[in-house]
């Protein structure tokens, strides 16, 4: 029987330890892991995990408005914004697009983006 979600979140069980905003996949059991720089994400970890096959909501990447990330490199206010290593976002454009920083953050610190195709 197919599922259909109509809402800003899901949950997903996790197949590692993940940190509360880290951009995540699903792999192919199901579950979700950290996403890497190419990777398309689904959306941003609601909460952490601290380990495998614990339950965590996504705040899914159709969701309407802005996401908070963490960002890998120094991001300035209206920079494109594109997937990084370890489930952040930086400014590298040969990565996975993700969207524009609506506010500025130091490398490690949450940066608010507003999803959209680049």
């Amino acid at each position: 029987m197919a599922t259909t979600v109509r809402a800003a979140r899901r949950t997903f069980c996790t197949a590692s330890a993940i940190e509360m905003n880290q951009r995540v996949k699903v792999d192919a059991d199901g579950r979700i892991s950290v996403a890497a720089g190419a990777e398309t994400d689904i959306g941003t970890a609601a909460r952490a995990a601290f380990a495998e096959n614990e339950d965590v909501a996504v705040d899914l990447a159709s969701l309407t408005g802005t996401a908070q990330f963490i960002a890998d490199v120094p991001i300035s206010v209206g920079d494109r914004v594109y997937g990084a290593n370890g489930g952040e976002v930086g400014v590298t454009d040969t990565n996975a697009p993700i969207g524009i920083a609506l506010r500025s953050a130091a490398a490690g610190k949450r940066v608010e983006v507003l999803r959209r195709q680049l």
